[in-house]
């Protein structure tokens, strides 16, 4: 079993679970448990922290004027906006990730598109099928 720098010094890693006594493997899942919870809550904290920046207005003066140039309304002009019209900005100027993450981002994906008519077209054949039988 390979074992990197976390498990020096340490005995029986590599063991499975289902090979340890009952109460070791409980001690050792319930450790699991609880590292688990505290890396869903730091996770959870970080999409919050996200969600609250992107909502905060903007404040600089010159920005907002250049927003109002271009039709933003005042609700609109938060730091999410600015994100948006960068990532915009990029694409514009031929960035094909920037691009690719706009399209995917409104959900027109090529890949799902395909799969969708794809599934689509099965469905419409089983359904002649069974009109034809």
């Amino acid at each position: 079993m390979p074992s990197g720098d976390n498990n020096k010094g340490k005995k029986h890693v590599g063991i499975p679970i289902n090979s340890r006594p009952v109460e070791e493997a409980r001690k050792i899942q319930s450790m699991g448990g609880t590292a688990s919870g505290i890396a869903k809550r730091r996770k959870k904290l970080i999409k919050e922290t996200i969600a609250t920046i992107l909502e905060l207005p903007v404040k600089d003066k010159r920005v907002r004027e250049g927003l109002k140039r271009i039709g933003i309304t005042s609700e609109d002009m938060t730091q999410q906006t600015l994100m948006v019209l960068g990532v915009v900005k990029r694409a514009q100027k031929g960035d094909p990730y920037a691009a690719t993450f706009i399209r995917d981002t409104l959900g027109e994906k090529e890949a799902e598109k395909l799969e969708i008519g794809k599934m689509s077209k099965e469905i419409i054949a089983d359904i002649e099928n069974y009109v034809d039988s």
